[in-house]
């Protein structure tokens, strides 16, 4: 007679596929943001521009090696948000290195903004925000989703099998 996998290993198997589905929903999510945010290709800004901008959020960005503070905001219907100055990590991206020089807080409402600056606002670049932390961290978890699955699919297959009962009678 054959041997029949004990219920818990089948269990074990069915949460490792579905761990497995849901770590390579992660992975993609994440490689998609970092290559949207690196592919990206940053416009020149100034104050009294306006700039359309997505739910994600905005990034100024300045030429590697410029320094200088900066000091803007956008506005919209009579709301202003400040942009948080950064103290410029190097990003790179498809068309050059550059520095972060202030970003939105975080995701903003869709549409056209007025972009002003009151320090600093020669030589800015806009970009869609980029947040290559984020894209990291849901990286990490499907990592650790891929790792979750592997061990429990493991788990599952070598689990002790049971022997079937031979027939009652």
């Amino acid at each position: 007679m054959g041997r029949r996998r004990s219920r818990g290993s089948g269990v074990l198997l069915l949460v490792a596929a579905a761990s497995l589905v849901m770590s390579a929903v992660l992975l993609a999510l994440a490689v998609s943001a970092a290559w949207s945010m690196y592919a990206q290709d940053p416009t020149p800004i100034a104050s009294g521009d306006r700039v359309t901008l997505s739910r994600s959020g905005m990034t100024l960005l300045r030429d590697q090696g410029e320094t200088a503070s900066t000091s803007c905001a956008i506005a919209r219907g009579g709301q202003r948000t400040v942009l948080e100055e950064s103290a410029g990590p190097d990003v790179t991206l498809q068309t050059g290195r550059f520095v972060v020089a202030a970003s939105t807080a975080g995701a903003v409402a869709e549409g056209t903004y007025d972009f002003s600056c009151t320090a600093g606002g020669a030589d800015l670049y806009a970009a869609r925000r980029i947040a290559f932390g984020d894209a990291a961290l849901v990286g990490v978890a499907g990592v650790l989703l891929l790792v979750l699955a592997l061990t429990l699919g493991t788990l599952g297959l070598v689990l002790p099998r049971r022997p079937v009962s031979p027939p009652a009678g």
